[in-house]
């Protein structure tokens, strides 16, 4: 097995907690929102980002089509057509749009900062020493801090596998 690299704790990683982000202004009902697409759609993709649903969905509110020389309200088979997404995905949005505005939970936010840098600073001095670190080592460590920090709660730590 090769040396381990030197490894710059600088980058990314610190021993200050991680400072908790501010919520931001709430998402605007779909009726309040502008659309933002005009062109068609050129490549069909299989996955959509919430934008993309948000968009779709003001499509179907604001947007227009014109059939036998007259505006009329887009169907769910228009935007098909016009957003190239399946009938089945754009209806599922559709029918859940009321949920689609529910704020969202956490996404990429650690829900313990403390303990996750004090794992990664054990991990950092096992590096020095040369050690191997393996998953089954991470989940000991994890642990065992978890117990030190969180003594009324030691038995409820769900460790993460992804």
């Amino acid at each position: 097995m090769p040396p381990l690299g030197e490894v710059d704790p600088n980058t990314g990683w610190g021993v200050a907690p991680t400072p908790r982000k501010k919520p931001g202004p709430k998402p605007k009902p779909l009726e309040e929102r502008k659309p933002r697409r005009i062109l068609l759609i050129q490549r069909p993709e299989r996955s959509y980002t919430p934008e993309q649903k948000a968009e779709v969905l003001v499509w179907l509110i604001h947007g227009h089509v014109i059939k036998k020389k007259r505006k009329k309200k887009p169907t769910l088979r228009d935007a098909v057509k016009h957003f190239r997404i399946p009938y089945s995905t754009i209806r599922g949005w559709h029918v859940n749009r009321e949920s689609f505005l529910e704020e969202h939970h956490r996404k990429l936010c650690p829900k313990w900062p403390d303990l996750e840098d004090r794992v990664y600073l054990s991990f950092l001095e096992r590096r020095t020493q040369g050690k191997v670190a393996t998953t089954s080592w991470f989940r000991r460590q994890a642990r065992a801090i978890y117990k030190e920090l969180h003594l009324d709660q030691s038995s409820q730590f769900p460790f993460s596998t992804g």
